[in-house]
């Protein structure tokens, strides 16, 4: 009963966190794939648009599978070269007899990981921005009055619709009454 209780109150730790590092993981995803383009996407999104970022863009997850293999290899790499503590201590220039070593392992692979996480959202935002500006991302807005509007979705939030517009940026309310939104396909059929 004891040890049901014990694995409950971790569990009851645990998903706060998990939450507070998703809503965290998305708000730099999207801030950086609307940066690119000068929108400051805080204004636009709530809370929910952040946690919902990774499951809206399967490359943000994509990324964090790729980052955190990569760190556990790193993690494993470092536990299998400790079992030989002379070639350990040489490839990590004699300061693994160091009493502060064990934190500085633990403090770079904490730089690392968000470094990585930079990186893999500036190069998604990169790849979004060609891909918005080679209108590849083409949709048609039809408004209620039956006013249409044309451009490259940039993304969209629960309340607005970023798109790319002959050369600009125009940000519709989704309270602007819109009838439907149309994908507009650039590719030739076959």
């Amino acid at each position: 009963m004891k040890q049901k209780e014990n694995i409950l109150s971790q569990i009851q730790g645990i998903v706060p966190l998990a939450y507070a590092t998703m809503v965290a993981i998305g708000m730099l995803f999207e801030y950086h794939r609307y940066k690119i383009f000068g929108i400051n996407i805080f204004q636009y999104a709530d809370i929910f648009d952040f946690l919902i970022a990774p499951f809206k863009d399967f490359s943000i997850i994509g990324a964090l599978v790729l980052i955190s293999l990569s760190l556990y290899l790193g993690h494993s790499l470092d536990k299998l070269m400790r079992k030989w503590p002379k070639l350990y201590h040489i490839a990590n220039f004699g300061m693994s007899k160091k009493s502060w070593f064990n934190s500085y392992v633990r403090i770079t692979f904490v730089l690392l990981l968000i470094s990585l996480l930079f990186y893999a959202s500036s190069n998604l935002a990169e790849k979004n921005y060609t891909k918005v500006k080679s209108n590849n991302n083409e949709i048609q807005l039809l408004y209620a009055d039956n006013e249409k509007i044309k451009g490259n979705l940039i993304g969209k939030t629960k309340e607005v619709v970023f798109l790319f517009c002959e050369g600009k940026i125009t940000i519709i309310p989704s309270t602007s009454f819109i009838k439907k939104i149309e994908f507009i396909s650039t590719k030739k059929s076959i």
